[in-house]
Formats: C-alpha cells, sequence, structure tokens
C-alpha cells in the first residue's frame, strides 16, 4: 500500500515545507468564507500546528515512488532520464485524471509511468521554475 504524504508550497514565504501531514482543513468560526488548512511539520504530541489559508499554500502529494537515487518523488517535481535519448528532456511530475495516476508531462504529452530507475528529481517547479522554461519555450 502506498503511503499517503504531502509536502506544501508556502506563496507567502516563496519556501518549501517538506514532510508535513495535512490534518485537516475547515472554515474559520469568524469568517464563514475563509478556510484554513492545518499542516503538521516532522509530527509528533508536541509539534505545534502551522495553520494556512488553502489560497496561501499548494499541496503536494508523495507519488509513493522514488528516484534513480532513492529520493522521493511528488508532484511538481522535474525529473530527467539519465538513460534515454533525449538525455536533456526534462518532464514534471502531475496527477491525470484521465489516467487516475500520476503521469510525466512533457510539454503537452503525458506519460504513464509506474518506475523511476532510469529517472532522477532535478527540482521542482516552484522552486525551480526555470528548468522547465526552456521546454516551455520551445512550443
Amino acid at each position: 500500500m502506498r503511503e499517503i504524504k504531502f509536502r506544501a508550497w508556502d506563496k507567502k514565504e516563496k519556501a518549501m515545507v517538506y514532510d508535513v501531514i495535512v490534518k485537516g482543513i475547515w472554515k474559520s468560526k469568524i469568517d464563514p468564507f475563509t478556510w484554513f488548512v492545518e499542516v503538521i511539520k516532522d509530527f509528533d504530541e508536541f509539534d505545534e500546528p502551522i495553520y494556512f489559508n488553502p489560497y496561501d499554500v499548494e499541496l503536494m502529494q508523495y507519488t509513493g515512488l522514488k528516484d534513480k537515487n532513492g529520493k522521493e518523488i511528488y508532484e511538481g517535481d522535474v525529473v530527467e532520464c539519465v538513460s534515454c535519448k533525449e538525455k536533456d528532456r526534462k518532464y514534471k511530475v502531475t496527477w491525470c485524471d484521465k489516467f487516475l495516476g500520476f503521469v510525466l508531462e512533457h510539454k503537452k504529452e503525458k506519460y504513464q509511468i509506474s518506475i523511476f530507475n532510469d529517472f532522477k528529481v532535478i527540482g521542482n517547479i516552484y522552486e525551480n521554475p526555470e528548468l522547465l522554461e526552456e521546454e516551455n519555450n520551445e512550443k
């Protein structure tokens, strides 16, 4: 069974929050139009939760897969194939409703994949947006 876990991109602080647990999402009692996401980093019973407005955070789910170096692969990661013909081709890891699973996206093409032995994580779309800029400029 796949481990369910997340990381979060804090849009205000422009920082990645790793090893988080999404504990709940609920409406504010003061303002019914305000929702909060409770995220706990490195959860244990003594940790104080970190609260985010859902509009201020991007949650990314762990795919359950690891790259060739054993690094966990999350939605939003950018990977490259180390043994493919197109070694410089970069792929974004995304969820695809059509395939009901995580896929590699290159330009507008999507590829189903379940083994990442030939891939390595080289960054993510939030901390390293430049990794996909050259791919987008080729369209």
